[in-house]
């Protein structure tokens, strides 16, 4: 029997890999509240969020490549603190 979601079989997986990517980012948040959850940790989010994320992205007479970089360092810095976040915060349900 066929759904919106193709034969019932296909369901099930795709219900079963978003369980295991569920699991996976759990794990991937949980290191980073081991690792960043601790004096020094807490630190370190402090000088990478004022040195990648309060500061301009753009500045006048930087290439699009070094506006680039800039962006992909302060999203990875944004991606800690939301990892770290998530780990903190219950789901739900």
């Amino acid at each position: 029997m066929a759904d919106s979601f193709g034969e019932l079989e296909d369901r099930e997986e795709i219900e079963k890999s978003i369980g295991e990517s569920l699991h996976a980012k759990n794990e991937i948040d949980k290191v980073f509240l081991n690792c960043y959850n601790t004096p020094e940790g807490k630190r370190m989010i402090e000088l990478l969020h004022e040195r990648h994320v309060d500061v301009p992205i753009y500045a006048k007479g930087m290439t699009l490549d070094e506006v680039a970089y800039r962006q992909g360092q302060c999203d990875s810095v944004l991606s800690i603190e939301k990892s770290v976040f998530d780990a903190l915060t219950p789901i739900q349900a």
